[in-house]
């Protein structure tokens, strides 16, 4: 595909649930970890391999994963890390909800990204500025979470627009 159709960006958020503390603490005792392991693991090294393969064709990435995800932590990820930009964001500040108490509130959720793309990476940078509460993502709400809120996808969508404005 990326051979073929040449994309000038790819944009990678593979499902983490196989890297997040809690599958380790609690995931073992399910009948097919083992099996769910090894497809998030050739997902992991299928994602550093599209990485490459777009920085080594002179085009664009971004990949993006909780913060704390064991992804970041497999070699082919680290060796990445040491090379190109990286950043750690809270969406919260980028208008992540979720409902707490019949509520919706900020929910922080800490997210890494890689990007080969400096004006991206100038977008993707906003830590909490702890002037609100925050409600966990759990029992059942984190995977309502794993839709990006507007505002993250309008400072990525910035990030590319200012890059392409500079390519012309």
């Amino acid at each position: 595909f990326l051979r073929v159709h040449k994309p000038r960006v790819v944009i990678m958020a593979p499902p983490c649930k196989m890297f997040c503390s809690m599958v380790h603490c609690f995931g073992k005792k399910w009948k097919n970890f083992a099996a769910m392991m090894k497809c998030g693991l050739r997902t992991a090294y299928i994602g550093a391999a599209v990485a490459k393969f777009q920085i080594s064709n002179g085009n664009h990435f971004i990949a993006e994963n909780p913060a704390r995800s064991g992804r970041w932590k497999l070699k082919c990820w680290r060796q990445l890390f040491a090379e190109l930009p990286h950043s750690t964001i809270d969406q919260c500040m980028y208008g992540l909800l979720t409902e707490y108490n019949g509520a919706l509130i900020p929910a922080k959720k800490p997210s890494a990204f890689m990007t080969n793309c400096p004006d991206v990476a100038a977008e993707l940078g906003r830590r909490c500025d702890k002037t609100h509460p925050h409600g966990q993502l759990v029992g059942g709400r984190a995977s309502a979470a794993a839709r990006y809120p507007d505002g993250l996808c309008q400072a990525i969508c910035r990030g590319l627009q200012r890059h392409v404005a500079r390519m012309k």
